[in-house]
């Protein structure tokens, strides 16, 4: 995943917060809002690491795992949280998984963005 699909910044985290969807599957929780942009955006969160080597570690196994969905996948800015048990995963569990929940909060935010019609 090159720099263009990272997620950095203040603003945009608390967009997020403020406006994400929310959806959670087998110990992942990724937080998803439309950004209007021909790319999308992703940022990794891995809880309760004891140590910064295996934090990080497991964020770019999930940094790689997502890369084909970043790419596919545009106009959304995604915050995944993960505990750190997730490290005992394959990189192909990883994107399963990614790839799964995306597609969710695409639907979702998706959903959100369109008026359903009255009558």
């Amino acid at each position: 995943m090159n720099r263009r699909h990272r997620l950095s910044g203040r603003g945009r985290f608390a967009a997020l917060r403020a406006n994400g969807v929310d959806v959670r599957s087998s110990g992942l929780r990724l937080r998803a809002v439309g950004n209007g942009l021909a790319v999308s955006r992703a940022a990794f969160a891995v809880v309760g690491a004891r140590s910064s080597v295996s934090r990080n570690r497991l964020r770019r196994r999930l940094r790689a795992a997502a890369r084909p969905i970043v790419e596919a996948h545009p106009g959304l800015d995604v915050l995944a949280s993960v505990t750190v048990a997730w490290d005992a995963r394959t990189t192909q569990d990883l994107g399963r998984e990614l790839a799964l929940a995306w597609g969710r909060a695409e639907r979702q935010v998706l959903d959100a963005a369109v008026p359903s019609p009255v009558g």
